[in-house]
């Protein structure tokens, strides 16, 4: 989710729109995120977090087996 949702857009919204090469480094640790502006995003195929594990085994909400969010519950 972060990379998709947040991480590329991002870089693509401030490399393509601004001119303003962005790199984006997540700390999968403490959620946080690290901007680096100058600096040229790597194709995901060669970026080390196309590689991050998901973390299905930590989210009980991603197994389909599971309920449903209590947060999305109505």
């Amino acid at each position: 989710m972060c990379i998709n949702m947040c991480k590329i857009p991002t870089q693509d919204f401030f490399t393509n729109e601004f001119g303003l090469p962005l790199t984006m480094i997540p700390n999968f640790e403490d959620m946080s995120c690290e901007m680096v502006y100058g600096q040229a995003p790597p194709p995901f195929e060669e970026d080390p977090v196309s590689k991050q594990p998901c973390y299905a085994a930590m989210c009980s909400v991603s197994n389909p087996s599971s309920s449903v969010c209590p947060k999305l519950q109505s």
